[in-house]
Order: C-alpha cells, then structure tokens, then sequence
C-alpha cells in the first residue's frame, strides 16, 4: 500500500462516531477527567484471521496476514481492531501509524503509552498502544525490543482472558525464534500447551503443535544424534488439524498453506540430513509444496496469495537443484517464483518486496550458472545481493539467502580465469553474512527462509 492510501484507510475509520465517550487527547488535556470515565471494555476473544476483515488489516495489507508474515504477532486483530477508532484520537497514535515505516512511529507510539498509562493503566487502549508498539518493533527487526514489549503487555492482560494470554505467549515464542533463541522460544510454546483456551479448539491446537514443530527443527537441525522424523510427524499433524478446521473457515485458508510449506521443508530437510538421502523424499517434500499450492490455486489472487506463491515456488526449486537431472525443473519453479515476486513491487512492504525478490532471483542465477550461462547468472546473482541486503538489514530469514548468493557466486567465479580475487571476496562476504546471524540461525540451510512461524 502506498502511504497516501495507507493514511486514508485509516482516516476512515477514524471518522466513524466514538458514541458518548469523547476519548480526545484536548478534552483530557484540558479537562484532566480521572480514569474512571474511560469504560473498561472488555477484551474480546482470538479472531481467526480473515485478510480484508477490517480497514486495520487492510493498512497492514498482506505484509501483516498471521499466515505469510513474520512480523507480526498475532495480536492486533484482537487487542488492537476494537480500539483504533479510539486511540487514533491520539496524534501521537495517528502519527505513528502514519509514519510505521520510519524510525519516529517507535517514539510517537511510547509516547502514546505515557498518556493511555496515565489515564488508565492496564486499560484496553493502553494495551491496545503496547501491541501497536512490540509489533513496530518486530516489523523493524528489533525483536530483543519486541519480546520485551510483549511481556510488558502480558502484566496489563487480565489472567481471566485465556484467549489474549495465549496470544501473548505465541508472540513470545515468534520474537524469540526470530532472535535465534530456539530453547527459550520452545519455553514458551511448552507454556501454551496448558492453555485453557486449547481446550475447546483444534485450529489452535494445531497451530500450537505448529509453532511446536518448527522450533524443534530448528533446534535439531543437523544434529545427527536427533530423530528429524519425529518433528514431520508432529508438523504432518498439525497440518492435518489446520486444514480440516480451514474446510469449513475460509480465513484459515492461508494458514493451511503456511502449515504445509513448514511441513515441505522439514521433509526436504530431514531427507538431506539422512546419510544416503533418496529421490523419494525429495520427492516427498516436492509433493508437499504441490499439494499447498493446490490449495492457493483455488482462492482468489491477492497480496498474500502471490507472496505465497513466490516462496513456496522458490522452496520447489531450492528442492530440485539438490537433486541429479532436475536443473530444467529447477528453472521453471525459480522462474514462476520470479514472475510472482514482480508483482508484489507496490503490493508489500519494500522489506517483504526485496526478499521474495531476491530469493528467486538467487535461484534463477543458480540454474543459469549450472546452464553454464555463465555471464547471463552473473548479473543475476549481482542482482539478487543487491535486492537482499535491503531485507537481510532486519530479517535473518533474507540473511540466509544473501549468504547462498554470495556463496554460489563464488562458486560462479572460481570458474573463471583471473577472477580467483573476486571469488575470495565473495566468499568471505558470505562468512561475515553468516557471522551476523543472530543467535542460532548460523550455518541454518537458506531452505529455511521459507518457513512462517504462524500465529492464530
């Protein structure tokens, strides 16, 4: 979305009546009301996520759908949508969701909370800022900030709401996975297997065995003393839960399909973690991507859709060049995922732009050097580092990728004459990529930029 249509959305919600409460930042300026004449109202329970639902939403765009993003939390569409008519009467809050993508909407939206604090702390529209707060932070890559700012906002949320408490542990989880803190991130997911909201909720039960799933991955990843088939069969049922709960949900659709990218990778990922990996379990992994975009084939295009199809195509492609004799179908996968990633340009943030970008282009310059297009891949691959150091600067999942392009241009050059020099600069440009990762991310297979730890 552009700014100028992003501000417009919000306007419009902005105009629609408050009732008789007048929630202006004059009137308790002025006025100095005590707290007591803002209601308390209650926090209403977990929304499935449902893409166009809301002008909220909508001013996020696909950037921040549960299902494809990973910035945010999962929490807006319940702790946030009810109140923004109502905490937008605050310029500060106005300014900062104007301004999401600079670094002023961080100090216009503390500043926010200085005044909700102060008018009613712990009240719904202070908690409504604190989210606004810890998801700008993760969108901008500070995920310490983010996981701080979220447990913050779990002191403020009632212990009586199971619904919003369980949220906030899944954002913990999110923000610490992103941190490379896998064993605290699994603290967490083990804490919302307790959750009374479980209770009477498959999708949720699925999508906590989802989170389960992907951070023990993560977590065993080329460790040879691990069983990986294990961490398929639990992601293989969460899958299974998700996409029978998204039959008769239509807004849990893109969540099924997230659920079964996580599921492809993990397969294709337990199959070269075997000793004498085999064509069927590629082929396994392959299946599963198929099967996902069946799925998107039968929904209607947009944002999210074309996000989707641009990394589970890359994640095709990512599977074929490991295989002997698939370079054609490698192309063609890496090449449909480019002509998806192109239309995303003014569709999503310029973060979630370069990356899906910068991931195909990566891959279609491998195909071209395996080709031996040599001069053709070379321009590619210089276009793919450029388009990925714009989304690596906050989101370890493009780093992965960057490192691979740097790594497989080396390998370009080394094979030709009196280019050693640049090869070598290439390739330690790749270990100072690979040296950034936070936390354990380094040396985790670029397959895993395709992964989406998924928020109900």
């Amino acid at each position: 979305l552009t700014t100028r249509r992003a501000t417009r959305l919000c306007r419009d919600v902005g105009r629609r009546s408050l009732g008789t409460v007048d929630f202006s930042v004059k009137n308790w300026r002025q006025n100095r009301w005590a707290p007591s004449c803002i209601p308390r109202m209650h926090v209403p329970p977990i929304t499935h996520p449902d893409l166009a639902s809301n002008c909220f939403r909508r001013y996020f765009s696909a950037d921040n759908h549960n299902s494809i993003s990973n910035s945010n939390h999962g929490l807006v569409e319940a702790l946030v949508t009810p109140h923004l008519e109502s905490i937008r009467q605050l310029p500060e809050v106005d300014n900062g969701l104007n301004r999401w993508n600079d670094g002023e909407a961080l100090e216009e939206f503390q500043r926010a909370i200085q005044v909700f604090e102060t008018m009613q702390a712990g009240g719904d529209l202070h908690i409504a800022v604190v989210v606004l707060l810890a998801t700008c932070f993760q969108d901008q890559g500070k995920y310490k900030e983010a996981f701080h700012a979220i447990q913050t906002l779990k002191q403020l949320v009632p212990v009586s709401n199971d619904n919003s408490r369980l949220l906030t542990d899944f954002a913990s989880a999110k923000s610490l996975w992103y941190q490379g803190d896998f064993n605290d991130s699994m603290n967490k997911v083990n804490q919302m297997m307790d959750s009374k909201a479980l209770a009477d909720s498959d999708f949720l039960r699925g999508c906590v065995q989802e989170a389960e799933g992907i951070v023990k991955l993560m977590q065993t990843l080329g460790q040879r003393d691990n069983d990986d088939t294990t961490v398929v069969q639990g992601l293989k049922n969460a899958s299974q839960m998700i996409e029978e709960y998204s039959q008769n949900n239509d807004s849990t659709a893109l969540t099924s399909v997230s659920a079964n990218g996580n599921l492809g990778i993990a397969t294709v990922l337990t199959s070269l973690g075997i000793q004498e990996s085999n064509t069927d379990s590629l082929d396994n992994g392959l299946a599963v991507f198929s099967k996902a975009l069946d799925i998107l084939d039968n929904m209607d295009t947009s944002h999210a859709t074309n996000l989707l199809q641009t990394h589970l195509n890359c994640n095709k492609a990512w599977t074929s060049l490991q295989k002997v004799h698939e370079l054609k179908l490698a192309s063609k996968y890496s090449s449909t995922a480019l002509s998806f990633a192109e239309k995303l340009q003014n569709q999503v943030s310029q973060r979630i732009y370069h990356h899906a970008l910068g991931r195909s282009l990566r891959l279609v310059a491998t195909c071209y050097a395996r080709a031996d297009s040599a001069l053709t891949a070379e321009g590619l691959f210089q276009s793919a580092i450029d388009s990925l150091k714009i989304a690596s600067s906050i989101d370890p999942l493009a780093c992965l990728d960057l490192r691979d392009a740097h790594e497989d241009y080396a390998t370009l050059l080394h094979q030709w004459d009196k280019r050693s020099g640049d090869a070598e600069k290439q390739q330690e440009m790749a270990q100072q990529v690979n040296k950034s990762l936070p936390g354990e991310w380094k040396d985790k297979s670029s397959i895993c930029s395709g992964l989406v730890f998924i928020t109900p």
